[in-house]
């Protein structure tokens, strides 16, 4: 009897000594439950890899993200591109989110087979579309860049939001807005889709991270190389791949772009 107590009271210890699940941000995106699934399995990988759990912990906004992270929910995030920028003193990069394949993506002018739109000078009188909400990538940069052709008298319209990308996709192709903004890498894993043939590409703005592997700056010791060891996982179409070398060059330049003065 004395032995048995021995015993439970051992894995007892062991179980209280075992590390915490490391916690995960993540924006569930258009499609939560399909994130869910994909980061179950990078999860289960997680676990085989540093024998400690991965807790994915899903949000709806970049804003969420970085209350998890500073109330100490969370200890990592995947976090947008811009939202690191205007945060990048109470966060680290560990790595980029190659989310079609590439560190870096191009965001591409598309506009339908029909539209008037041929060339970006055309884009004042553009109906536009855009992925995401204000002071995320996906809105900020397209727009940003546009600034220098849709002049302060042009009299163009706010961009309408899409959820997400297939939204500007489908909007485009069906003539429902005259051009958007879609990542290269998306639209090259659709460009045998009946929507992708409705569309062509206009212009094309400097590749830069669209989402960045980040944990906060305290994060140390142990807890810090358990963020780490996420390099390397993926999950659908993501990968968390190690920072590339030029990646502060890039995001100096991706900074400047973003505070392009509007006309």
């Amino acid at each position: 009897m004395r032995a048995l107590a021995c015993i439970l009271l051992s894995l007892a210890c062991l179980t209280a000594a075992a590390d915490p699940p490391l916690r995960l941000a993540l924006e569930a995106g258009a499609d939560g439950l399909r994130t869910a699934q994909d980061w179950q399995a990078a999860a289960r990988e997680y676990l085989s890899r540093t024998g400690v759990p991965l807790e994915p912990l899903l949000v709806s906004s970049s804003e969420e993200m970085l209350r998890a992270l500073d109330s100490r929910e969370a200890e990592a995030a995947v976090l947008d591109a811009a939202a690191f920028l205007r945060n990048r003193d109470r966060l680290r990069i560990l790595g980029v989110a190659a989310e079609y394949g590439s560190p870096y993506e191009r965001f591409l002018l598309v506009a339908s087979a029909e539209s008037v739109i041929h060339r970006p000078e055309d884009l004042p009188r553009a109906r536009l579309v855009l992925a995401g909400t204000p002071g995320t990538l996906p809105w900020d940069l397209p727009l940003a860049w546009a600034r220098r052709y849709r002049g302060p008298d042009a009299g163009a319209a706010d961009p309408r939001p899409e959820t997400g990308y297939e939204g500007v996709l489908r909007n485009v192709a069906l003539g429902q807005a005259d051009a958007g903004f879609l990542p290269g890498g998306f639209l090259e894993r659709r460009k045998t889709s009946a929507l992708a043939d409705r569309i062509r590409i206009v212009a094309a703005i400097p590749p830069c991270p669209l989402a960045l592997l980040v944990a906060r700056r305290d994060l140390a010791g142990d807890r810090a190389a358990l963020a780490e060891g996420l390099l390397g996982l993926s999950a659908g179409t993501l990968e968390l791949r190690t920072p590339p070398a030029d990646l502060e060059a890039v995001l100096s330049g991706l900074e400047e772009a973003l505070r392009a003065p509007r006309p």
